[in-house]
């Protein structure tokens, strides 16, 4: 009985270990529109939240490969940012925001109606 609960031990550490990872990096997401891939209009309003301990001007913003970071605005929650993402191509567009070695990404696929 002595295995089996040691293994389930390391089973359980396993299934967390993701968990806690989590927590630490940047989580990048769309807010304006419930789906990321259905954005129109090019323009997405996207939150920015920050691993615990990253400092909020320190964050980098990028649309396509151009800087986007002069959008980024605080938020009254504790370590979110939001930015209004402008002048998005028809299609798919890469946004990636870093702050130390941190990094979210996300892909917005924006419609011109």
């Amino acid at each position: 009985m002595r295995v089996s609960l040691c293994g389930f031990g390391a089973f359980a550490v396993i299934l967390l270990a993701p968990l806690s990872a989590t927590a630490q990096s940047l989580q990048l997401r769309v807010v304006s529109n419930p789906r990321a891939e259905f954005v129109s209009g090019g323009d997405v309003l996207v939150s920015v939240t920050l691993p615990a301990g990253a400092q909020a001007s320190s964050v980098e913003l990028t649309s396509n490969g151009t800087d986007v970071s002069k959008s980024l605005r605080p938020t009254p929650g504790a370590n979110t940012l939001m930015a209004l993402v402008t002048g998005l191509n028809d299609g798919p567009n890469a946004l990636v925001a870093t702050v130390g070695k941190a990094t979210g990404k996300l892909t917005v696929g924006a419609w011109k109606p």
